[in-house]
């Protein structure tokens, strides 16, 4: 269950001090409403995240006003300087990747070159004219732009596309998007693909990057990513919480989806205890019947039912579950988060 107005973001779903009333089953719904409440909880948040920017503007001209010219003057400058110098510093690290600067300086400005001519000439289906509006947000972003200008210039149709409706959403993280967009690239068609329901949240997300990137499409292994996307704004107030879990949940994954509709109201009771992520499988193993029959579910909204299935998890048989060879195995998380690797 959910209750409809736990779409308002940064509010949780399914707090142990929710009520019964006023709530949707999931697996319940059909396609048409999964899509049209997704939808409204996207349209909320961008709503949200407009109104609170022109707020914060408007609070920040307004005690700009109450200041001495010669302070306000500073702040103005101050304002300015501190992005510029966030971008300034991917600039470096990227630079100080590179074994011979020179060559690093010459290849970034001919593909910056190549790609204003592009764009001015339309060849690549961008204009410059579509990218002009936006300067103002984007002039102190162009240290960190041209530190990644090789990885970007293919994409840059794609980008420009999308810079009308999300770039103001976009904007206060984008240096921190360029710092990992050695991670991001291999994926950003897709992102690029599902913008628009990736932006409201892109502060989010872009904190857990290292984790949310295990569940990032592979070769091998595709489909994952556009099969939770619809979950993202049930998900994102949770975040915080399931830090911990996200690699575990991730090779249980096959056996969770199947009851992720019944299972996601109930992701916020288990965050205190990840030994439920580390053997999801068995515990599904066990009680996914539970998740299955209609009802029987709301059992998970007793307060000490996650606890008990804690306390489960690490007494119930393994063996059944994945055979003899695997009874004691547990994931290693060593070198997972390492910048340098290529995990992902």
């Amino acid at each position: 269950h959910l209750r409809t107005t736990r779409l308002v973001p940064g509010r949780s779903l399914g707090r142990e001090d929710d009520s019964v009333d006023d709530v949707v089953d999931l697996a319940a719904l059909s396609a048409a409403e999964w899509d049209a409440r997704k939808e409204a909880a996207v349209l909320k948040r961008i709503e949200t995240l407009r109104f609170q920017v022109g707020e914060h503007q408007q609070e920040i001209f307004r005690l700009q006003q109450q200041l001495p010219p010669p302070i306000r003057a500073q702040s103005v400058l101050s304002q300015f300087l501190r992005p510029l110098r966030t971008s300034l510093g991917v600039l470096m690290r990227r630079a100080d990747r590179n074994d011979n600067i020179w060559d690093f300086i010459s290849r970034q400005t001919f593909i910056s070159a190549r790609v204003m001519a592009d764009l001015f000439l339309g060849r690549s289906g961008a204009r410059l004219l579509d990218v002009l509006p936006h300067s103002s947000l984007l002039v102190t972003h162009t240290p960190a732009i041209y530190a990644q200008i090789d990885q970007l210039a293919v994409h840059v149709p794609g980008i420009v596309a999308i810079l009308d409706d999300n770039l103001p959403l976009i904007e206060p993280h984008l240096d921190a998007i360029l710092e990992r967009f050695d991670d991001i690239e291999p994926h950003l068609p897709w992102v690029l693909e599902h913008i628009d329901s990736l932006a409201p949240y892109c502060g989010e997300l872009l904190a857990h990057i290292d984790s949310l990137l295990l569940y990032a499409d592979s070769p091998e292994d595709s489909g994952w990513a556009d099969k939770l996307l619809s979950y993202i704004p049930f998900i994102v107030p949770y975040l915080d919480d399931l830090e911990p879990h996200l690699p575990y949940l991730r090779p249980h994954l096959p056996k969770i989806y199947p009851v992720l509709p019944r299972l996601a109201p109930y992701i916020g009771r288990f965050s205190k205890f990840v030994v439920c992520s580390k053997n999801a499988d068995i515990l599904l193993w066990y009680f996914g019947w539970v998740l299955r029959l209609p009802l029987l579910h709301n059992v998970f909204r007793i307060p000490l039912v996650p606890r008990m299935c804690a306390w489960a998890a690490r007494i119930l048989p393994k063996r059944p579950v994945r055979g003899g060879h695997c009874v004691g195995v547990e994931c290693s998380l060593d070198g997972l988060y390492d910048k340098r690797s290529t995990w992902n």
